[in-house]
């Protein structure tokens, strides 16, 4: 089976589903993979932003929204 027919018979199967469970499952699934993508364009200075970011998070090290916003107006 080539990639256009496994595309119609996941399209076709998708379209006759109603396992809202399994459509949430797919789209997260897709959107993924477009995050993959998007990382796959950025500069290796973002990467290390982005990934150094994830890891402040993972340490607690972060304020809040309002926070951050009484700081910006002082």
């Amino acid at each position: 089976m080539n990639v256009h027919e496994e595309k119609i018979k996941y399209a076709k199967a998708i379209l006759e589903t109603e396992d809202e469970a399994l459509l949430a499952r797919i789209g997260l699934l897709l959107e993924e993979e477009q995050i993959e993508d998007a990382f796959e364009v950025l500069t290796e200075a973002q990467k290390a932003d982005i990934e150094l970011g994830i890891q402040q998070i993972k340490e607690g090290k972060v304020i809040s929204w309002d926070e951050l916003k009484k700081k910006l107006d002082h």
